[in-house]
């Protein structure tokens, strides 16, 4: 059974940016797979771990209603033959 230890184990591929706006700097981290799944912060890492438990949450509401969590596909190589 798939649970939220196996969306963890997952390769999702994660992206963090720094972001300058009307509202400040801050850092914006995405898993590029879940869209609308994000985290920010202060720094980097305040980034990352608020997208942790943005995934958390997020997992947990689709397993709870039986709705289809998105997996990461295995990335292309250069050549585009696998």
């Amino acid at each position: 059974m798939r649970d939220l230890e196996y969306y963890r184990s997952l390769p999702y591929r994660r992206t963090v940016e720094l972001i300058d706006d009307e509202s400040g700097r801050y850092y914006l981290a995405r898993i590029v797979e879940l869209r609308g799944v994000g985290g920010d912060g202060e720094t980097p890492e305040a980034a990352v771990r608020d997208l942790e438990q943005a995934f958390e949450t997020y997992v947990r509401v689709c397993l709870e209603d039986g709705l289809e969590i998105p997996e990461p596909t295995e990335p292309r190589t250069a050549a585009g033959n696998r």
